[in-house]
């Protein structure tokens, strides 16, 4: 039925057929699992909240309770600021929702080689497992991430 009535429009409307073969692909696409931020941009100390929503028709399922990772872009290099601790519990993300967190803005003390939060463009990555089926040979590990704007 959708085949023939996208025919139809085609058919009714020639010049259009790229427009509406791209659209037809992005409403396809637009399901998904995204990582965003409440803002693009924060001054250092702010509190970044972020939030990842799952909008697939399955549950999705996260490493551990807070499964994120924070990074500076210096000199072209993505470096860490922050670590945490991951305990090995895994999460699940229903099928249409959403799952938030924050993170403070500053300069953690401890722990080596972590980049200094300063100025800059940082970015938070998240993996996500996703059509988990065990007779299929587990999982698919998606890789989301949402950038933002320190000042």
């Amino acid at each position: 039925m959708a085949t023939k009535v996208a025919a139809t429009i085609a058919t009714l409307t020639a010049p259009f057929v790229v427009v509406l073969g791209v659209a037809l692909a992005v409403t396809v696409v637009l399901p998904g699992v995204t990582l965003t931020v409440d803002r693009t941009t924060y001054a250092v100390g702010e509190t970044v909240h972020f939030a990842l929503r799952n909008g697939l028709h399955d549950p999705v399922y996260l490493s551990c309770t807070a499964p994120w990772q924070i990074l500076r872009n210096v000199n072209g290099q993505w470096q860490p600021v922050e670590r945490h601790a991951c305990l090995g519990i895994i999460v699940e993300v229903g099928a249409g929702s959403t799952k938030n967190w924050s993170w403070t803005a500053s300069t953690q003390t401890t722990g080596s080689g972590l980049a200094p939060v300063v100025p800059g463009q940082y970015r938070i990555e998240i993996e996500v497992l996703s059509g988990c089926d065990p007779a299929r040979g587990g999982c698919q590990t998606l890789h989301v991430s949402a950038s933002f704007r320190l000042v």
